[in-house]
């Protein structure tokens, strides 16, 4: 819900305020949805919670979820024809994916 309403601000503040920042920087907030044993596999709420913010976006949004929770069409690249995204990879190995947040910071 608080993704819901942050999303709801953010094209209200595109469309009529004075100061819009034109982004949102959303953290996990599929992690914590129960699947229902009726939803089949290949349309979850995840997976149209995902689409939506493909399709729906106005602005910027950076989403920050764990690689297990996002939906298989995410993992395998296979976007939307008129998608513009860039996935990153927290991996914490210098040779593969990005260390992580901060750049040249290592353990």
């Amino acid at each position: 819900i608080n993704t819901m309403v942050s999303l709801s601000l953010m094209e209200y503040l595109l469309e009529s305020g004075t100061y819009a920042p034109g982004m949102m920087l959303v953290d996990s907030p599929l992690s914590q949805l129960s699947e229902s044993e009726y939803i089949s596999e290949a349309e979850t709420i995840k997976d149209s919670f995902i689409r939506y913010l493909l399709n729906n976006r106005d602005g910027q949004i950076i989403l920050v979820e764990q690689k297990d929770k996002m939906p298989e069409f995410v993992k395998n690249s296979s976007w939307p024809d008129n998608a513009t995204v860039r996935v990153i990879e927290f991996t914490k190995d210098k040779d593969h994916g990005r260390y992580g947040l901060l750049p040249d910071v290592n353990d």
